[in-house]
């Protein structure tokens, strides 16, 4: 059985609201993040991101920070439709291009890939991605014969920082995020994982044989309880 309060680590910055709900659950987390978001300033990016931004186009996110980046580099919204990763995702899209304009959405990279492949719509697609992006959707699309063209709009850069405080568990958000943390930190044995998305798990898996719980809703609101729900059942 866990000792009240239970203390968390969490590798990147989580909203506000999810701290206090943590807290209210005698669940202190610390948010230490380990990679770095940064938008891209390049010349080619710029005319690249003006010459399509009259054109009716399909843009596709799997990360919120995309969305950012690009709404950054183009204030005033395109008129595009796109397609996203449910979520946070979702919610940054909706709230920059508007709701009326999405059209298919996905739990993770394989589910919006075989969306966008049932779908059939022969529009432009424009993968807006950083530089350490997965490889599921654009393959599964190539795969299928969908022509995608990917634009980068930000660098995922690692943060080097080594833990010496002992926590019941640690957060992982991405595949990038769990590599940054074990470059500079050791395993510990018997430590809890949490893995946000198949692909994170997967690649903690590659650092470590400790327990690895899953959660595979794309929004922090659920990863929490599922957090919740694991200690309570300790």
């Amino acid at each position: 059985m866990q000792t009240l309060p239970i203390k968390l680590l969490s590798t990147k910055i989580l909203e506000a609201d999810i701290i206090l709900d943590a807290k209210a659950s005698d669940i202190d987390i610390e948010c230490i993040p380990f990679i770095q978001i940064t938008t891209l300033q390049d010349t080619d990016l710029n005319e690249k991101l003006i010459s399509i931004s009259n054109k009716k186009i399909r843009a596709i996110f799997t990360s919120s920070n995309a969305v950012k980046a690009l709404q950054e580099l183009l204030p005033k919204p395109p008129e595009w439709s796109y397609s996203t990763l449910e979520g946070r995702t979702l919610k940054s899209a909706a709230s920059y291009f508007g709701p009326q304009k999405n059209t298919v959405t996905g739990h993770d990279g394989l589910s919006l890939a075989k969306g966008l492949v049932n779908e059939g719509d022969r529009v432009e697609k424009f993968f807006f991605c950083g530089n350490k992006r997965l490889d599921v959707l654009p393959d599964y699309l190539k795969e299928h014969g969908v022509q995608l063209e990917e634009v980068i709009v930000y660098k995922n850069e690692k943060i080097k920082k080594t833990i010496t405080e002992k926590y019941s568990g640690i957060l992982f958000f991405s595949p990038s995020a769990a590599k940054s943390f074990y470059s500079e930190n050791p395993n510990e044995v018997g430590t809890l994982l949490f893995a946000f998305g198949e692909s994170t798990k997967k690649a903690l898996q590659t650092y470590s044989r400790n327990e690895i719980i899953l959660n595979d809703e794309p929004n922090q609101a659920a990863f929490l309880e599922k957090i919740k729900k694991y200690f309570k059942h300790e």
